[in-house]
């Protein structure tokens, strides 16, 4: 992958926004808070997100995902956000970071609501077992280019194969550490297909509330 990115969206950036370097020109920072650096305030779980399709080269989801209600809205946002092709020929890139399902710092943070295992976002690639048997899943299609074990305690990083090694499980449960993984997802083409049937979903479900009567709250 090439290293010419230009444009950035740092998600739920906390207390650590980013700034421009030699590899961005542009880095928008959001969080749900208007704290320190942050440029765009706004719910991650409130959607569309405040932008145009296609705008952003990369996107970075540092330790977020496990916090958002919605993964797949969450995940089909990014999808809608990144651009399919980069100026460099590189497809969009989407950087995720969370804990790993049922290490010490995926349950010690009362607002954490998921995990992640190292298989979680097969679910949004068709060639995988997992993707083919939920391509109904959603619409968003993305490829597992990068694959990465971030080890709390010993500030290490290092590049994973599937299924994890047991030592990592080990490192997990230790009262001294926590594991953490990291995804590089490059952008494909969305499934039209799977995203006419939510649609039809919607506008039938829609249909059916107005004939009957039921009133929905607002969003």
């Amino acid at each position: 992958m090439g290293a010419n990115l230009s444009r950035i969206l740092n998600l739920g950036c906390g207390l650590k926004p980013r700034s421009v370097d030699g590899t961005w020109t542009e880095v928008v920072n959001l969080d749900r808070l208007p704290l320190p650096g942050v440029n765009v305030v706004w719910d991650l779980d409130r959607f569309p997100w405040p932008f145009d399709d296609e705008e952003f080269d990369s996107i970075e989801a540092d330790n977020v995902i496990e916090h958002v209600e919605n993964l797949v809205g969450f995940i089909e946002e990014c999808h809608r956000l990144l651009k399919l092709c980069r100026p460099n020929g590189d497809p969009g890139l989407l950087c995720v970071t969370g804990p790993l399902a049922g290490s010490l710092n995926h349950f010690i943070d009362p607002t954490h609501k998921r995990g992640l295992t190292e298989w979680t976002f097969d679910f949004f690639d068709p060639r995988t077992g997992y993707g083919a048997d939920a391509t109904y899943y959603s619409w968003a299609r993305f490829e597992v280019w990068k694959f990465q074990v971030l080890r709390g305690s010993e500030g290490t990083t290092e590049d994973a194969n599937r299924p994890l090694p047991a030592t990592v499980w080990q490192h997990a449960l230790c009262r001294t550490g926590g594991v953490d993984l990291r995804f590089q997802l490059v952008k494909r083409p969305a499934d039209e297909s799977i995203r006419h049937l939510f649609e039809t979903a919607k506008t039938q479900t829609i249909r059916h509330n107005l004939m009957h009567g039921v009133n929905l709250p607002c969003p």
